[in-house]
């Protein structure tokens, strides 16, 4: 044996080497010979660098003005939201081209669910059944039609798939519906009575002091009268109405209303109307208490999965439709226009307009013309949003409006995020795509024990390649001081929810929320990320008086300042050192252990492997295959994630003659990897002896499992 022992050690250290050597892997431009690449012809979305050299902000005197050098090609667009009473301005310009993108701002009838017989769910349908919401959108010429209590623009908006219910007039649904609510008998005049046998005439209160509300609310009366339910007309003041119905405090049947629904919260049209928040100002404002609603609105909160959020959002989206404690009619839009002379690649976004942050990194200039987008906005840009280069100049004055999507894209071009980069970016589509954080997920006290109960975490994955235009790194350390710094200044909206926040290394930020709300998230990833080194020596009244040069204003965004004529010229320049990148390259194998050292197929066998990836890791599966005479049986299981590696767990199989085993790893992107296969087998008196079993299993358990290399690269596609 003792003569054996010396030629062993021999094979184990050069099986040890080649080990090592797999584990290393491939250089980045090389693909594992037994590689297999596979494609969908797609890649992910992320936001990107920019692809004009130089943005221009130049204010004009007047709207005409602004406009005629849009239309004339002097400048690519107009900075600023176009309000309704220039519509018809804008006809007069022909070589405007007009993007029209959905607003957050709803018209809506509202039903007291408390005025009998309007605790019935089916009068509440069938007056939706009744009501021709075309129509109106004919008289109120730029608005999209709504069945969904939830803005177009939101990822989760189910309108273009489930949308179209109640759309237009439906007489017989709507006879049905009375029916099952018990309203069947008709009085001398034709009109329908209530359940108890009582006349029913139904006051429908509406703005009169609005556009288009008074053709709105006659063309509702009229629809009602058709289905024969008599109704009488209440005029009053926006204010009042508005006013009222969120204190709770108008007396009303049916009310005619506007509502600003927020972009991030899709579910808050669910909760808002839970029985406990009757009482609440500016929350059910239909004033229903329905079983069903409370239970929808118990799972919601009760989710604990981000995933599981859109399933849940369209479930209780749709509940609400059903019920109809509201009747949405329609979302308005709004307008920005722009030009085509110089720029090519303009994005159809029907959430940030012509001047959305996508447009600077995915236009292309014409052939012999420069690269250049010109803003052209009014003096009022300059006065009353873009005063300096620090987003937060003046922040701590009584004038300041906390930001909200007013601030993020609504009312006008934004430089500070061209500039400074978020976590996220809001695509086309209303979804969060990678920014400067690669991967994020929403953390539950059921998830983490340091997470106290009616809270959670907002964890950003940051990219490690991140850095500042001065050079300086960008670590997770400047997404802790800017949390901080938005709640210590109250400069957001609901600042007081962010609790703390939690670094992991280098990279990894948690903001713990007081709140258990999973929209957050998305509110959060939209701020601007501001640099540490540079601003975290400030007070807060320093903050808020800095007004620094171009050379001090560091930001990390696609984009830097160059130039600011306050008042009158702003000019950006592309930030050539912009970091984003697709992580093309599979997670690696650091190390792995198996407990037992040396197992044999009748012992449990746990398997615990240190991964590494330039991005997150989205999934690690265990697979094991045992063999059974001539018969094989294979089995596969996610590994969990602990501090101390991911670990899968082999049950024992005492009929098994060997046991193979291997793990894959798949990042965020879709990158995935085979990292380690081995094989143990059943010792007995004719096979293995003991020294030659622990061999096997250090070589082939432990120290030389191959990183095969079978490489998936999910194909990426251009945003």
């Amino acid at each position: 044996m003792s003569e054996r022992l010396p030629a062993r050690l021999a094979l184990v250290l050069f099986l040890c080497m080649s080990a090592v050597i797999s584990f290393t892997g491939a250089p980045p431009s090389q693909i594992p010979r037994d590689a297999t690449v596979l494609s969908n012809g797609t890649e992910p979305i992320i936001y990107r660098g920019g692809t004009i050299d130089t943005v221009r902000v130049i204010a004009y005197a007047s709207l005409e003005d602004a406009l005629s050098a849009v239309n004339d090609g002097e400048a690519d667009v107009f900075g600023l939201m176009v309000e309704r009473e220039h519509y018809t301005l804008i006809d007069s310009y022909p070589n405007l081209e007009r993007q029209w993108s959905h607003d957050t701002r709803a018209c809506a009838i509202v039903l007291n669910a408390q005025a009998y017989p309007l605790h019935d769910s089916h009068l509440r349908r069938a007056i939706a059944f009744a009501v021709n919401k075309t129509m109106i959108r004919d008289v109120m010429g730029t608005v999209d039609l709504a069945d969904f209590a939830v803005p177009l623009s939101s990822e989760y908006s189910p309108e273009s798939k489930y949308g179209g219910l109640f759309y237009d007039r439906d007489i017989a649904h709507a006879n049905a519906e009375l029916g099952m609510a018990g309203i069947l008998d008709v009085d001398e005049n034709g009109y329908v009575e209530a359940p108890n046998g009582s006349s029913l005439t139904l006051r429908l209160t509406y703005p009169y002091d609005v556009y288009g509300m008074n053709e709105t609310a006659q063309l509702i009366s009229n629809d009602l009268l058709s289905v024969g339910i008599n109704n009488t007309l209440v005029p009053l003041d926006s204010v009042s109405l508005q006013t009222g119905l969120a204190n709770h405090s108008l007396d009303f049947e049916l009310a005619l209303c506007h509502m600003e629904f927020p972009l991030y919260d899709a579910d808050w049209a669910i909760r808002t109307f839970h029985s406990s928040m009757v009482s609440v100002a500016g929350e059910n404002i239909a004033r229903v208490s329905d079983p069903q609603i409370n239970s929808m609105v118990g799972r919601l909160l009760a989710n604990s999965k981000l995933s599981a959020m859109h399933t849940l959002v369209y479930e209780g989206l749709q509940l609400i439709r059903d019920l109809c404690p509201i009747i949405p009619l329609f979302f308005y839009n709004w307008l920005s226009v722009y030009s085509t002379a110089n720029l090519d690649g303009w994005n159809n976004h029907t959430s940030g307009g012509a001047y959305s942050v996508w447009n600077p990194v995915t236009l292309a200039p014409k052939t012999g013309k420069p690269s250049q987008m010109t803003v052209a906005v009014l003096p009022s840009f300059f006065s009353d949003f873009f005063r300096s280069l620090n987003p937060l100049y003046q922040c701590n004055n009584v004038s300041w409006t906390p930001i909200d999507s007013n601030w993020y894209y609504r009312r006008h071009f934004n430089p500070y995020l061209l500039v400074y980069d978020s976590l996220t970016a809001t695509h086309l589509d209303g979804t969060a795509v990678p920014r400067l954080s690669t991967y994020w997920e929403v953390q539950f006290s059921d998830q983490k024990p340091d997470i106290r109960p009616l809270t959670s975490r907002a964890v950003f994955y940051c990219d490690p390649a991140a850095n500042w235009t001065d050079g300086t790194r960008l670590t997770a350390q400047d997404v802790r001081f800017s949390m901080e710094l938005y709640r210590n200044l109250s400069a957001i909206e609901d600042a007081e929810i962010i609790e703390s926040v939690k670094v992991t290394g280098s990279h990894t930020a948690g903001v713990n929320l007081n709140s258990t709300l999973m929209y957050h998230y998305r509110v959060l990833g939209s701020l601007p990320v501001l640099p540490l080194h540079i601003m975290g020596g400030m007070n807060s009244t320093q903050v808020s008086a800095w007004n620094p040069t171009p050379a001090e204003a560091i930001g990390s965004g696609p984009y830097k300042f160059a130039e600011l004529v306050l008042g009158e010229e702003l000019t950006l320049t592309r930030n050539t050192g912009y970091y984003p990148q697709l992580d093309m390259e599979p997670p690696r194998l650091t190390q792995i252990y198996l407990s037992p050292q040396n197992p044999i197929p009748a012992e449990t066998v746990t398997v615990r492997a240190y991964l590494d990836d330039r991005s997150r890791i989205a999934n690690v599966s265990l697979s094991w295959t045992s063999h059974v005479g001539t018969l094989n049986f294979t089995t596969e299981t996610t590994m969990q994630e602990t501090s101390q590696g991911y670990v899968g767990i082999i049950p024992a199989s005492i009929t098994s003659s060997s046991v193979n085993y291997s793990i894959r790893a798949t990042d965020i992107w879709g990158n995935s990897a085979v990292l380690a296969t081995g094989l143990y087998p059943q010792a007995s008196n004719g096979g293995i002896g003991a020294p030659d079993l622990t061999i096997a299993v250090l070589v082939m358990g432990a120290i030389g499992l191959a990183a095969t290399g079978l490489v998936a690269r999910h194909a990426r596609q251009r945003g």
